[in-house]
């Protein structure tokens, strides 16, 4: 984590500033540090609220949680995203259609399996 913050705080490069927020972010989750990932998360998108790859760790924040339909939500702001990477939307497919499945919304799993 500490590591990350060092690239955060040195580099103006916005991709490897971005990369190293997203590894710092997914350290705390991981560390199972959420109260400081959350406070991150927030302070992050008070930056870029739209940042698709915030809103996605936003997403795996609140699915560790074990609030799963706002995680859904995330995951779902991420694919109306028309900004967000391949690998960032492919991302939040593949953890909105594990939490529907995992909540027993089938239907609603293979409608956003089809839409894609």
């Amino acid at each position: 984590i500490e590591q990350f913050e060092k690239v955060l705080n040195a580099n103006s490069a916005a991709q490897l500033s971005e990369d190293a927020l997203e590894g710092k972010l997914f350290a705390l989750r991981e560390k199972l540090d959420f109260r400081r990932a959350e406070q991150e998360i927030k302070q992050a998108l008070e930056q870029q609220p739209d940042n698709p790859a915030i809103l996605n760790e936003y997403g795996r924040w609140y699915s560790y949680q074990r609030l799963h339909s706002e995680a859904i939500k995330k995951f779902s702001i991420v694919l109306g995203n028309s900004t967000a990477s391949s690998s960032t939307r492919e991302d939040a497919f593949v953890w909105k259609l594990a939490l529907l499945g995992w909540q027993s919304h089938f239907e609603e799993a293979e409608r956003v399996y089809q839409k894609a």
